[in-house]
């Protein structure tokens, strides 16, 4: 599971049993922001392995729509994170 906090570079991986013994609507919507951004990964990663241009822009906006839904969800948490994909040094 990823999650993340404010200042935080980085998101940073921690065992989803770690964060579901905490209770709270707000580690609620935590969860579902780091849903969004898993489901925005996982889009990020076929879209890097597709030849067919057309699915690849498909499999990106779905993954940039995910990453949206969770940096709106974030801005009512008054949390922040990066916005876009990592990017390789």
């Amino acid at each position: 599971m990823l999650f993340f906090a404010r200042g935080m570079e980085r998101l940073v991986r921690i065992p989803r049993c770690v964060v579901a013994n905490t209770r709270g609507p707000q580690v609620a919507s935590m969860n579902m922001i780091a849903e969004y951004l898993e489901k925005a990964i996982d889009f990020e990663r076929l879209a890097v392995i597709e030849k067919d241009s057309a699915l690849k822009d498909g499999l990106l906006k779905q993954a940039a729509a995910y990453r949206k839904l969770a940096g709106e969800k974030a801005e009512r948490l008054n949390l922040t994170f990066p916005t876009g994909p990592p990017q390789s040094n």
